[in-house]
């Protein structure tokens, strides 16, 4: 019941988002009680129905590597596998904080 429901929720949110053509990823790469790595991901977008920026956690992902460039493609699969065309995300946040070993 709880997953018909956060589905319904996020079809919703992201038909807003593909009705206004414009949006921004923001993500952050955290590390959870149990020692997993996950990518946080926010979308910010204009709601057209609301006219307010609306922005909306939308969910964490498991990664093992997390170089650069497999946060890229994660990201890239998630807004593909969102039917959102990157071509509309005109902007992107990213924060990136290592402690190293002194």
């Amino acid at each position: 019941m709880i997953q018909c429901c956060g589905d319904a929720i996020t079809e919703k949110i992201f038909a807003n988002i593909k009705n206004t053509k414009c949006f921004t990823i923001m993500t952050d790469e955290t590390t959870d009680i149990s020692i997993k790595e996950q990518l946080a991901i926010c979308i910010r977008y204009f709601d057209t129905t609301s006219y307010q920026i609306q922005e909306k956690f939308f969910k964490f992902i498991d990664v093992v590597d997390v170089s650069g460039e497999n946060i890229a493609r994660t990201i890239l699969q998630e807004l593909d596998r969102l039917s959102l065309d990157i071509s509309y995300c005109h902007s992107q946040a990213y924060d990136e904080w290592q402690m190293s070993a002194t």
